[in-house]
């Protein structure tokens, strides 16, 4: 289910229900830095990784330049600037 304002939109799945709202004057956060604070950060677990990025930018994300460790994860921005992480399902602890 979702539901789409200009000003608010939200999606529920299950019992998960996540919503935003629109911010007059918006500045992205800044990542790695912290002159701005990300406002929410959300890990999406995922079964691939390159194919999980690949949509991601197909749908208007964007790659973050600083990947800390793209083996088990992918830092990329929503099209608002906010980060987010994919992360792979399973990965080989060392």
């Amino acid at each position: 289910m979702a539901v789409e304002t200009p000003d608010f939109c939200a999606v529920k799945i299950g019992t998960l229900h996540l919503g935003a709202i629109r911010v007059e004057d918006y500045q992205p956060p800044t990542w790695p830095s912290h002159d701005r604070s990300q406002q929410i950060h959300l890990d999406l677990t995922v079964d691939d990784l390159d194919t999980a990025e690949h949509e991601s930018v197909r749908l208007g994300a964007t790659r973050e330049h600083h990947q800390p460790s793209p083996e088990r994860s992918r830092v990329l921005r929503d099209p608002a600037g906010h980060p987010f992480c994919l992360r792979a399902w399973r990965w080989n602890r060392r």
